[in-house]
């Protein structure tokens, strides 16, 4: 069924994002428009921060109307927390035009990221606490096992994350808990910045 707040994203943004295709990590798992998804709080801001278009007026549309981004703020206001444009060369059309022809996979799972990597972000620094959930390496490494479609670089990496390693990096406390967040971060970052040049590639996720 579909969420009904759908169509207050779409309304907020001026249906910028109805040519745009994404499959859903975080819901279903279904192919749709990001207005149509389960959580189109997920799926319309990380759509256009991929792109890029965090100051925009879609997303100036999103904050105005105090709809929900990512994880129930109603703002990106910390510069340090907004993911760095990938596409500088491109102009808003361009990059709306970018998203339209991305494989659903790819963006996706690049929002699956952006949410995730705020989430981890507000934690750290807003409340002091560290540790993470680990939910897009998990994506990310399965994805690896079955398609490696990611660098050689970021696939032994993602592969160090998994099984065991996956325990031994979450379960400790103190100084190594905080080490591990901050690389957990980290990767993530590295992870959404490969889908973005696989998108800009014209590549496919699997």
């Amino acid at each position: 069924m579909e969420n009904p707040d759908g169509e207050k994203y779409r309304e907020a943004t001026k249906d910028i994002l109805r040519n745009v295709t994404i499959r859903e990590f975080t819901g279903a798992g279904n192919t749709s428009n990001p207005y149509k998804a389960d959580y189109p709080s997920i799926y319309v801001p990380g759509c256009l921060e991929f792109a890029g278009l965090v100051v925009s007026f879609a997303m100036y549309g999103l904050e105005k109307s105090g709809l929900r981004i990512y994880s129930g703020q109603d703002e990106l206001t910390n510069e340090e927390d907004i993911f760095p444009d990938m596409f500088p060369h491109l102009n808003e059309p361009a990059r709306i035009a970018l998203l339209e022809r991305t494989d659903p996979d790819i963006l996706g799972l690049a929002c699956e990221g952006l949410t995730y990597s705020h989430q981890l972000w507000h934690r750290m620094v807003s409340e002091k606490k560290f540790g993470w959930e680990g939910n897009f390496i998990i994506s990310a490494g399965i994805i690896v096992e079955r398609d490696n479609p990611f660098s050689p670089e970021l696939t032994q990496e993602l592969r160090g994350w998994m099984g065991e390693e996956y325990h031994r990096k979450t379960q400790p406390k103190g100084v190594e808990q905080i080490r591990n967040t901050l690389a957990a971060y980290d990767l993530e970052q590295r992870i959404i910045k490969e889908l973005g040049s696989m998108a800009l590639e014209g590549r496919r996720l699997r």
